[in-house]
């Protein structure tokens, strides 16, 4: 059901209910695993799973290959949307990253700070959406992920 108010906006409960819905897709998405044989595939699916995703958000994943994040050996997951956890390294799904990119809503020359980033795969996706002038900071306190995630952000 939705309703209108007098200037024909949706109620308050309409978007909270579209919101859900959304959510809730996202969830299932979540929860199926979806998997992709290549970076190619997995930027497909995640256009088809984040209907919503803005531009920005599928260059940046189009521009960053989640599997060069992760340790070798570890190739054959690297594009299953869902979470990855290898010793110290781990990722969120990347749908789970498309929709923090767009809640956060980061533009060219904003800055970022990035406390627990990890193996560095959602900071050089922040990246690709802050431009290189903006003052981005990954704040990681496990010395080994700081190593892992300099060595992949420099060889991008």
């Amino acid at each position: 059901h939705t309703s209108q108010d007098e200037n024909g906006d949706l109620e308050e409960s309409d978007h909270a209910a579209q919101d859900m819905i959304q959510h809730v897709s996202l969830l299932l998405s979540f929860f199926a695993n979806e998997e992709a044989s290549s970076h190619e595939d997995l930027c497909e699916m995640l256009r088809k799973t984040c209907p919503d995703a803005s531009e920005g958000v599928m260059s940046a994943f189009a521009n960053v290959d989640r599997a060069h994040f992760l340790p070798e050996g570890s190739e054959d997951r690297a594009y299953v949307d869902a979470p990855l956890r290898f010793d110290l390294v781990h990722q969120s799904a990347p749908s789970i990253y498309a929709a923090a990119l767009e809640a956060l809503d980061l533009q060219q020359g904003l800055s970022f700070l990035n406390i627990g980033s990890g193996s560095g795969y959602f900071s050089a996706l922040a990246a690709q959406l802050l431009g290189p002038h903006s003052v981005h900071i990954g704040l990681e306190i496990q010395a080994e992920l700081v190593q892992h995630a300099r060595e992949r952000c420099d060889a991008l």
